[in-house]
């Protein structure tokens, strides 16, 4: 069934209903998203959920007796201790609170963070057996997690543990027309890596993904021989903080702004291919090889098009509801 938002008073709406109306969301006033994933709502006919988690029983890692169930929108079009659940697989009723439904259990993972673009729906998940090893938690020591820079409001976020990852399908995509926008926060200085962009690995290996170690890099490797651009955004030191990224590919430039700063040096590469090869997938945490995030995120947002022109309101809606910078 389609979630309903509690409003108090024991009365309830569909996220279809108009709730958000008075106030565009980011897909309402930039459409056409490839894939999009956030702990908010992001479109207001979206009639879904954010995510569908995984309560693990006993904390033991094991996921023969876990519970899981889908987290709607709270009132505010984000996720919140307060969030409704609805089709809980044990121990639990639809309408429930994300905390009643917790429990006293400790650690909870997100199976699947749901696709809101409508375009088509890819929903995001651990590919081939899907282990608890490999979902980002929404939920550790029995508290939500949630990022914040200064005296901003808290918002839930989910916590990678460098060896997370959530994958979708690359088909459509290419390099000469991708953009992609995504809200994060390392939490270790050291080989942190938010997403890559695979179109080939094996032999040759082909993919691009930004990745942060002692500074910010952004990293293409093209039939063996791979290239880095520094970025210079914290003058070739790594701030542990909380990042905007914006990836903007054309078909005559690639480049990355970080916080409204704009990577000013020479692209790596300019190469256009479609995305595709033996790992026909964009991994949401991990760069598949080596490193992934040590860190928290919030969204991901992929569009199958050059969005430069559109990268200033982009950013700009997306800091102003998360508060990133």
């Amino acid at each position: 069934m389609a979630p309903g938002l509690g409003l108090g008073n024991s009365v309830t709406a569909n996220p279809a209903s108009g709730l958000f109306g008075s106030t565009p969301l980011l897909l309402d006033t930039y459409p056409n998203a490839h894939r999009a994933y956030s702990v908010r709502k992001l479109r207001t006919e979206y009639t879904g959920y954010a995510m569908k988690i995984r309560v693990d029983i006993g904390d033991d890692g094991a996921s023969t007796t876990d519970k899981t169930a889908d987290v709607a929108f709270d009132d505010d079009g984000f996720v919140s201790a307060s969030s409704k659940i609805y089709n809980p697989s044990a121990g639990g009723s639809d309408g429930d609170t994300l905390a009643t439904f917790v429990g006293s259990e400790d650690e909870v993972y997100c199976h699947t963070w749901y696709d809101q673009s409508g375009s088509p729906v890819v929903d995001a998940t651990d590919t081939g057996a899907a282990t608890l090893a490999n979902q980002p938690k929404l939920y550790t020591s029995n508290s939500l997690v949630t990022d914040v820079t200064g005296s901003g409001t808290p918002r839930a976020a989910l916590l990678y543990d460098s060896s997370d990852k959530l994958n979708i399908t690359n088909t459509g995509l290419a390099l000469n027309a991708i953009s992609v926008f995504t809200s994060f926060n390392i939490t270790n200085s050291a080989n942190s890596a938010p997403f890559t962009l695979n179109y080939q690995f094996g032999s040759p290996t082909r993919y691009f993904f930004p990745y942060l170690l002692s500074n910010v890099l952004y990293f293409y490797h093209d039939n063996q021989a791979a290239t880095s651009q520094n970025l210079d955004e914290d003058g070739y030191g790594l701030t542990i903080k909380r990042r905007l990224f914006s990836f903007l590919c054309g078909t005559g430039s690639q480049k990355m702004v970080i916080n409204g700063n704009t990577n000013t040096a020479g692209s790596p590469s300019y190469a256009t291919d479609s995305l595709g090869g033996s790992q026909t997938y964009v991994s949401i945490g991990h760069n598949l090889l080596i490193a992934g995030l040590t860190g928290k995120m919030q969204e991901f947002i992929v569009y199958d098009s050059d969005q430069t022109s559109n990268n200033a309101g982009i950013t700009s809606e997306i800091n102003t509801a998360l508060e990133v910078y």
